[in-house]
């Protein structure tokens, strides 16, 4: 379940790569890698 949903944002994020600019994108990426660990710890509880 946690590997389909990584995969959905991964998704995502190919999906905004194509609409917005670069510096907002790492920016919304640089956000999800700092996210995904607290995510996956709170999933895991």
């Amino acid at each position: 379940m946690l590997g389909c949903w990584i995969l959905d944002l991964l998704h995502h994020f190919l999906f905004l790569h194509i609409l917005l600019p670069s510096s907002l994108e790492v920016f919304l990426f640089s956000s999800f890698l700092l996210l995904l660990p607290l995510s996956c710890l709170f999933l895991l509880q």
